[in-house]
This record gives C-alpha cells, structure tokens and sequence, in this order.
C-alpha cells in the first residue's frame, strides 16, 4: 500500500508543476511576462516532473531498478554496484568488504577482458533504488545541465 500512496503523492506533484506550466504560458501569451524570463524556471519545472515519473517507474517496479555491477567471478558475488570519477576517470568503488581481494577502485574499462583478468565480470543486477537530481555543475550551468540520476538505495521506498 505504501508504494501506491507515494505514487498518488507523486502524481499530485507532476499535476502541480504542470499547472505552474500551464499558469506560466498563459503569462507569456498575455504579454505579462517574456519567455526568457522564465527559462530557469521551465528548466527546473521540467526536471522535477523528470525525477517525480523516474519514482513512479521504480515504485512501479517494485522498488528496484537494474544497475550495472561487477561481479567476483569464482563466488558470482556483487561486489561494486557504483562508479564514481576518480583521479584517473571512471572507476568501480569496490564494496568494504572485497577490497582486501580487489582494492578500492577498478578502473572502467571497455573490454571484458580487462576485467576478466582481475578475477571480475560486468552484469546487470536489480538492487532496492530511488532517484535525485545531479547538477554536474555551479551556477546557471549546473541549473541547465542537471539530470536525474537513479541510484541503489539501502531503503525499497516500495514496501
């Protein structure tokens, strides 16, 4: 029950920044205000209505969304299932308790191979997840070039 409140909370939302939309153009075609006035404000409204149905699919999918991971070959066992920039360019953040076995980071890499010879494999694999905004950047930049991330959660916002 808990999923289908969020998802009826959410639907409220995108009904609200939808009506700020409709309320917005309505100025424009007034000549009350100017479209590029209003430009920020389209960009985050829009982004909002972004990560609200971004939520409504992960609740809709029971809570969990599909990460890429790396798995230890001899035990199938996740053991990264984030990247991160690191100081030399994308890297899997090894969980606690396989960096004895891996290290910390494994850097990207684009063949199988690389991996493989690390004792690692890629796959995809289905964790408890939720969504947010990334900027990717300060200022009127970061505002323009936000995204919505999902990410894997310690809490299914499912149940």
């Amino acid at each position: 029950m808990k999923a289908q409140e969020l998802i009826k909370q959410l639907e409220s939302e995108i009904e609200h920044y939808n009506s700020i939309i409709e309320n917005r153009y309505e100025r424009i075609a007034e000549g009350l205000t100017d479209m590029d006035d209003c430009y920020v404000s389209q960009r985050i409204n829009g982004l909002n209505i972004n990560l609200a149905k971004t939520k409504i699919d992960i609740l809709k999918n029971g809570g969990t969304a599909p990460f890429d991971v790396l798995r230890d070959i001899e035990t199938n066992e996740v053991v990264s299932k984030k990247e991160v920039l690191g100081q030399y360019g994308v890297c899997h953040l090894i969980e606690d308790e396989y960096v004895s076995k891996f290290g910390r980071f494994v850097a990207s890499a684009k063949k199988e191979s690389t991996y493989t010879k690390k004792g690692l494999k890629r796959d995809m694999a289905e964790f408890p997840a939720w969504a947010t905004t990334k900027a990717n950047g300060d200022g009127m930049y970061g505002a323009y070039m936000s995204s919505v991330v999902v990410f894997p959660s310690k809490k299914n916002y499912a149940i």
